[in-house]
């Protein structure tokens, strides 16, 4: 009698009616994804014009998992210096230094494609001739390089002859020197190499803003000014692993805290790459203001191309990017339930899909 007293009750009530509209929801959201075929009462009479393309379900955030405390690792700072800021820039130095210990590597490398100005300014490296020859100089001068596959292949080398676990560490890792490292080795095949010798990835910035909280810049120049008080050749990659360990070790910090297991960083590199083609199939929408930059980042990220979108709204024209957008993972929506950002959306696709009344004129 109890139990169906609280049934009957306002709250068992409310409670009901939540769940239904969650489950309605829910199915709303999953025929805009899954295409005809897939909503009740479709029958399978014909095998053409079927709406059966899927749109991806949300993508939950990838998580990375962190390094375990482990006595037998070895810290190795490194350093790049590229072509350009881009994940997919080519190298023109790698460098490297043992933690505690005098054994460092550093290469030059040749690249393909052109140095960018801003990179050339900071690191002194631009690209030349000799004898008809292409180099690459520093300050001017040539400096003797090796191909971009030679110099991944000695870095390698040079860290299975270490004959330790290594955690690689850079200032600014995980945003740019691991994902161009990455980047790198798998446009030479070389990715899988890594396993043999190194284990993860370790971010200075982080670790240092957390040991100095009360410091104005956290560039590694200004944090080598402020706490070893010496100059250095800044933007050189063997100098500057050099004055990341003296800042490291001056600061206490500890990078361990910011590290992450090697196959995170290769799921990260493969996430990252997946995300950044749905990201650019979306510029049209940034370009004409119907999306932010930084919403179409989020629907880029949650698995959404400018073609599922387009696939939502053909499917249903007046709720089909708003059960598309609004979908939940988790506690948050898919990409927004904003309805200025929605009409922009479907307004977009309004101009660029012919309605059937224009098509049979």
């Amino acid at each position: 009698m109890k139990r169906r007293a609280r049934a009957t009750s306002r709250a068992g009530k409310l409670k009901r009616r939540l769940l239904r509209t969650k489950r309605t929801s829910q199915q709303a959201s999953s025929e805009i994804r899954e295409g005809v075929s897939y909503s009740s009462g479709c029958t399978l009479t014909t095998t053409t014009d079927l709406d059966t393309e899927e749109i991806p379900a949300p993508q939950k955030p990838l998580i990375l998992q962190r390094l375990s405390s482990h006595p037998g690792r070895s810290l190795v700072f490194f350093d790049l210096e590229a072509t350009g800021l881009s994940r997919t820039s080519q190298l023109t130095q790698i460098a490297a230094k043992v933690a505690n210990t005098d054994t460092t590597f550093s290469c030059y490398m040749l690249p393909t494609t052109p140095i960018h100005s801003g990179a050339a300014a900071a690191t002194g490296l631009t690209l030349g001739s000799s004898g008809g020859v292409r180099v690459l100089l520093k300050a001017g001068k040539p400096v003797n390089s090796v191909s971009q596959e030679d110099g991944l292949k000695a870095f390698l080398e040079w860290l299975e002859g270490l004959a330790v676990s290594v955690v690689l560490v850079a200032h600014n890792c995980l945003k740019y020197d691991m994902p161009v490292l990455l980047n790198a080795l798998q446009s030479a095949g070389l990715l899988a190499r890594l396993e043999e010798s190194v284990h993860g990835f370790a971010d200075s910035l982080p670790a240092l803003k957390s040991a100095l909280p009360q410091q104005v810049s956290y560039g590694l120049e200004q944090l080598h000014s402020a706490l070893v008080k010496t100059p250095y050749a800044a933007h050189d990659a063997i100098a500057d692993v050099s004055a990341l360990e003296k800042v490291v070790v001056k600061a206490g910090a500890d990078v361990l805290s910011t590290s992450i297991t090697l196959k995170s960083a290769v799921d990260k590199l493969q996430h990252d790459a997946a995300s950044a083609v749905r990201r650019v199939s979306l510029d049209v929408l940034v370009s004409d203001k119907s999306l932010s930059s930084a919403i179409a980042g989020k629907a880029a990220a949650s698995g959404l191309s400018y073609h599922h979108m387009k696939l939502a709204f053909t499917r249903d024209k007046d709720g089909g990017i708003s059960k598309l957008f609004t979908e939940k993972i988790g506690t948050t929506r898919r990409v927004t339930a904003q309805k200025r950002i929605i009409a922009a959306v479907c307004t977009h696709f309004q101009r660029v899909i012919p309605s059937p009344a224009s098509v049979s004129t």
